[in-house]
């Protein structure tokens, strides 16, 4: 939503607005990225996660 609304407000020349939507996809990107990182660590085996965490401090 965040992605189309940005386009749309830079098609209809709402600059302001463009900015604070753009702003929107980039935190949805940065969130989504680190939620899925984390649930992607509490799935897997001990073994998995202790090589895991070693390998990402």
């Amino acid at each position: 939503m965040f992605t189309r609304d940005t386009m749309n407000a830079l098609r209809a020349g709402r600059f302001g607005e463009a900015g604070v939507n753009a702003t929107g996809v980039l935190m949805n990107a940065t969130g989504s990225a680190l939620y899925f990182a984390n649930y992607d660590r509490e799935r897997l085996s001990p073994q998995q996660k202790a090589l895991y965490d070693s390998m990402h401090p």
